[in-house]
């Protein structure tokens, strides 16, 4: 198998696991993460979710799965414009890298929509 640079990176420190380290990248900007993406995109990331999210208006979807949701605003912003059935309970299920992402979200993990 073809071995490449970035494979052996160690940015931190060469006692942690690469995993160890994107995990505690990731809990260190959690925090200010969503304001520095709307800023730094001069809000152009809103715009994409809408789009994304209206792609799947046309099927209804009861059940989405956000991979890597980091502060949640994906799977927050798609239960609001979804509006899925009032009687169909939504669980947003999310795992990160690391744990603080998850925690810094609108809502808790757990929270039914």
């Amino acid at each position: 198998m073809t071995d490449f640079p970035h494979d052996n990176i160690k940015p931190f420190s060469a006692g942690e696991g690469k995993k160890q380290q994107v995990s505690r990248m990731f809990d260190a900007i959690a925090g200010r993460y969503d304001f520095m993406n709307r800023f730094l995109s001069v809000g152009i990331d809103v715009g994409w979710r809408k789009k994304a999210i209206a792609l799947f208006k046309k099927s209804k979807p009861q059940h989405m799965l956000d991979v890597a949701t980091g502060t949640a605003d994906m799977a927050i912003m798609a239960a609001k414009i979804l509006a899925p059935k009032k009687n169909n309970r939504h669980r947003h299920i999310r795992k990160n890298a690391g744990n603080r992402a998850a925690e810094s979200g609108k809502a808790e993990p757990g929270n039914d929509y």
